[in-house]
């Protein structure tokens, strides 16, 4: 007998759950940190937001960096910075963090304000 659209969702694979699991922690934690900041986004909002448990989180995520590190490689293009032949350490460092705010404006052009304040706010608190 045929099963219903219903019992073929119930038959999924686990992996396809898991997917559908960490697209949605993405999505909420891209969502907060654009309304509130990096700073200011907690592991328990995304878990709301996405309308799951911090369980959820930690299932698919062995913490807050390693959340934050997926969604940028996820809705960031790689970041290849340009690199003159005998650059120094400093001049590296540079050209990488230059690399990443083009990519991060390329993908995300309105996020331009948003990272405005995260600089300001990252540069207060090492003062």
């Amino acid at each position: 007998m045929a099963g219903t659209g219903s019992d073929s969702a119930r038959r999924r694979p686990k992996g396809d759950k898991r997917d559908r699991t960490r697209t949605a922690l993405l999505e909420a934690a891209r969502a907060l940190i654009r309304e509130k900041g990096y700073a200011h986004t907690t592991l328990e909002e995304v878990a709301a937001r996405a309308g799951m448990s911090t369980g959820a989180i930690y299932g698919n995520f062995k913490n807050r960096d390693e959340l934050f590190i997926a969604l940028g490689q996820t809705y960031w293009a790689p970041v290849t910075p340009r690199l003159k032949a005998g650059a120094t350490f400093a001049e590296a460092m540079q050209a990488m963090a230059e690399a990443t705010l083009a990519a991060i404006l390329r993908d995300e052009p309105d996020f331009e304000g948003e990272l405005c304040v995260e600089a300001l706010e990252i540069e207060e608190s090492l003062n």
